[in-house]
């Protein structure tokens, strides 16, 4: 079995940045492996405290989308 690639993105505070690595940290490197070239699953981890975080957020998924 092939290894799938996730993508983890961070909108945030430092709170979010932590979490992404405990994350990473969890994954099983037998089944995954970190990298944004065509992900076959994508994390954001969003904080929109503000308007404007949220535009960012936003923003991200319709990217990504």
């Amino acid at each position: 079995m092939s290894k799938k690639r996730i993508a983890f993105y961070n909108i945030g505070c430092r709170t979010n940045i932590a979490e992404i690595e405990e994350w990473i940290f969890d994954l099983n490197p037998d089944l995954f492996e970190v990298s944004t070239q065509n992900p076959d699953y994508v994390i954001i981890n969003t904080c929109s405290v503000t308007s404007k975080a949220a535009g960012k957020s936003r923003a991200k998924v319709n990217k990504i989308i």
